[in-house]
């Protein structure tokens, strides 16, 4: 493997990880804003 391609894997690497960060946060998010719409749910339900 010559220094062209590993930098080219490292650099897809790299694009890899940052996607899956981005993908993890807004999947985070999304879960935070179901449980907030859940919660306000049942406390209209209860009140």
């Amino acid at each position: 493997m010559n220094l062209d391609t590993k930098t080219s894997m490292d650099t897809l690497l790299q694009w890899g990880n940052i996607q899956i960060t981005i993908h993890g946060l807004i999947n985070a998010g999304i879960i935070v804003v179901v449980v907030i719409l859940l919660l306000f749910a049942i406390k209209k339900g209860i009140g």
